[in-house]
């Protein structure tokens, strides 16, 4: 009988013996799962912020680039006022060439009628100076 006790206190070790590797192992084996629990966790914060700096980015881009859009549609605003000031000025400069041939008949006219060519000088100097 202590032999029988003794074979059956030496599977009670053994088995012991196993249970305890294996906990042994499952320990390792859950630390190693936390571990990889705890990177792919910080992997998630650092994706996350990537994530909101790229949504950032995108914004700001968006921003920057309907400011551009804006830009180019003033530009073409003032584009197209410039064009039409340049006409008008254009408009302006031959009402004034007109302006001034019509003078010029005028004291030539004047002229012919008995005027002294220094005098129609005199006359073209005041008319200047009163305008």
């Amino acid at each position: 009988e202590v032999a029988a006790v003794g074979k059956e206190r030496d599977a009670l070790k053994a088995d012991v013996a196993e249970k305890s590797e294996m906990i042994s192992g499952m320990i390792s084996e859950n630390n190693r799962m936390i571990r990889e629990i705890d990177e792919l966790t910080l992997r998630n914060y650092e994706a996350a912020s990537v994530a909101k700096k790229r949504d950032g980015d995108f914004l700001a881009s968006h921003i920057l680039t309907q400011r551009v859009v804006d830009l180019e549609h003033s530009s073409d605003l003032y584009r197209k006022k410039y064009e039409k000031s340049k006409i008008a000025l254009a408009g302006m400069e031959e009402a004034l060439l007109l302006v001034e041939k019509e003078r010029t008949k005028l004291i030539q006219k004047k002229c012919t009628l008995g005027c002294v060519a220094s005098e129609t000088w005199d006359t073209r100097v005041s008319l200047t100076r009163s305008e």
